[in-house]
């Protein structure tokens, strides 16, 4: 049997691998708590499991997350191939997209995981971000959100600039929008381009 140690080890080097650390090789700020978010969803229900933690041929909920996510952000011009893929941790399986778009030094990288066959994931996902206490000072603005009937959090470092907003969508979707030099305002103009009231239940 694995241990619980290794078994979050290796987890968070596969989400690293997975583009969760962004595409630059400056680490996110964000990255340890949406680690946290992913690893302790899933650690307890895979470490007896053989031969978790790997990659799946792509699937329809592959093209499904890529679909649901817009091609083109007003202003923004997307800067690298879009990635999907399917994965399977022992029991549970989810898919996730990725796409990275840039303008005049800014970047929105935008994810977008499919929690349909790992419910746990997604409960868990969403109670770690629901303890978070609001802050607002000179260094970071943290609280929680309700966008057309989408709860969810966000995050804004104002000495950088940086930025971030997670929202649960139809008890089942989870997105993530990070942005470097963009301001919260940003992500919220973005987030209206995604059509969340016809997502798939």
């Amino acid at each position: 049997m694995i241990s619980l140690k290794r078994a979050a080890s290796v987890f968070r080097n596969d989400c690293r691998e997975m583009y969760l650390t962004g595409v630059t090789t400056r680490m996110s700020p964000f990255f340890p708590l949406f680690a946290k978010v992913i690893t302790a969803a899933t650690v307890a229900a895979c470490v007896a499991v053989p031969g978790w933690g790997q990659r799946r041929d792509k699937t329809t909920s592959d093209h499904l997350v890529l679909n649901l996510v817009p091609n083109r952000l007003k202003g923004f011009e997307q800067v690298s191939d879009s990635k999907s893929s399917t994965m399977k941790i022992g029991t549970l399986q989810y898919s996730m997209c990725e796409k990275t778009f840039e303008r005049f030094g800014q970047s929105i990288k935008v994810l977008l995981f499919d929690f349909k066959e790992a419910p746990i994931m997604y409960s868990q996902a969403m109670k770690t971000g629901g303890k978070m206490l609001p802050v607002e000072s000179d260094s970071v603005v943290a609280r929680n959100v309700v966008i057309r009937e989408c709860s969810g959090w966000e995050m804004y470092h104002p000495k950088t600039k940086t930025s971030q907003m997670s929202l649960g969508i139809c008890d089942r979707f989870f997105l993530n929008l990070t942005g470097e030099r963009v301001e919260l305002e940003t992500l919220h103009d973005v987030l209206a381009m995604f059509d969340l009231e016809n997502f798939p239940k």
